[in-house]
């Protein structure tokens, strides 16, 4: 059993820092800890009312040229010129059928609106998109309740530290101290997936190579006649191809199945015509 006296000062100094998480936490920010400039800069900042706010932003580009061959090169240059990195890409199709491909690009997210002008002169951007969701409440909430944990983490030490009671009153100790730390652990990583993404905005740019390609608001009446005629064509010719891998699916069906039936059925025939012996 643990003595009243130390599960005592146990409970009063976890409820002073659940007291603390509720009747101290600001609606948007905290008090810094002694020490941290940063922190300190940031808590005045959050009194005056102009903390930085925390937005993530994404971008969708969906872009035409007629000839994507310089498509690749240009867009390592624009990654390069604007301190990015590629998140995730893909390439399909060869010289001679269209080609499609798409670059999920990281960008610093004060480089993030130059990046879009620079990414609309690769192409004819047929739709673009734009999303900014702001997590500045979150944010600081979180850094909220990451220090009152931090807090109470370190009343805990302080009184494990001061406590030379029974084997099980310190193990009481220690398991809420590992407690907190999980809890501690836990909203770190949260901050720092909001950090990353407030920190780096994501664009998505999406290429399709389309020869003599005139967009449709000012496509002419040939113009379109031909777009017509080559999109009857193409499906004509994936009809075709769909006809012929069919033709191909089935042939070694009717070798193992049909064969045999028939090979079966002529046997049985050739039996009903055989004469009765007398």
């Amino acid at each position: 059993m643990v003595r009243p006296y130390a599960m005592w000062c146990l409970l009063v100094l976890t409820g002073c820092g659940a007291a603390e998480g509720i009747d101290q936490k600001p609606a948007v920010t905290i008090a810094p800890a002694r020490g941290d400039k940063a922190a300190a800069g940031e808590g005045d900042l959050a009194q005056a009312g102009k903390l930085k706010r925390k937005i993530i932003y994404r971008a969708d580009m969906n872009i035409v040229v007629e000839e994507f061959s310089g498509v690749p090169a240009q867009v390592q240059t624009l990654i390069r010129r604007f301190d990015a990195f590629v998140a995730d890409s893909h390439v399909s199709g060869t010289a001679n059928v269209p080609r499609h491909a798409y670059w999920t690009i990281r960008i610093p997210a004060e480089n993030y609106d130059e990046f879009l002008v620079a990414s609309r002169l690769l192409g004819e951007v047929r739709s673009e998109s734009q999303t900014a969701q702001d997590v500045s409440e979150k944010f600081y909430d979180l850094q909220a309740r990451l220090a009152n944990q931090q807090q109470e983490e370190q009343r805990l030490k302080e009184l494990l530290n001061r406590h030379s009671g029974k084997l099980e009153e310190i193990l009481a100790v220690e398991r809420e101290i590992s407690r907190v730390r999980g809890e501690v652990e836990q909203l770190q990583g949260q901050l720092r997936v909001i950090t990353d993404l407030t920190a780096y905005s994501t664009v998505t740019l999406r290429f399709e190579e389309i020869r003599n390609y005139a967009p449709v608001q000012s496509a002419s009446f040939t113009t379109r006649i031909e777009r017509t005629w080559s999109s009857s064509i193409e499906s004509f010719s994936e009809l075709a191809q769909s006809i012929v891998l069919a033709v191909v699916f089935v042939v070694p069906w009717i070798c193992v199945l049909v064969i045999p039936l028939v090979s079966i059925a002529v046997f049985l025939k050739w039996i009903r015509r055989k004469p009765a012996p007398m």
